[in-house]
């Protein structure tokens, strides 16, 4: 699931579900530690590339 605010990511995570943050230009200040993949671009989002 892509999120793009730390809770988001939380949220997904503590439901055990793979969780990609997309930092926006429009997310600022945003912990995407626990994101699974972090990508700042929908470009990014190939199959192969997310796992």
């Amino acid at each position: 699931m892509i999120k793009d605010s730390s809770n988001g990511i939380k949220a997904v995570k503590a439901a055990g579900i793979y969780g990609v943050g997309f930092d926006s230009p429009h997310s600022k200040n945003q912990d995407y530690s626990e994101a699974d993949k972090l990508i700042s671009s929908f470009k990014e989002m190939a199959f192969k590339t997310l796992f």
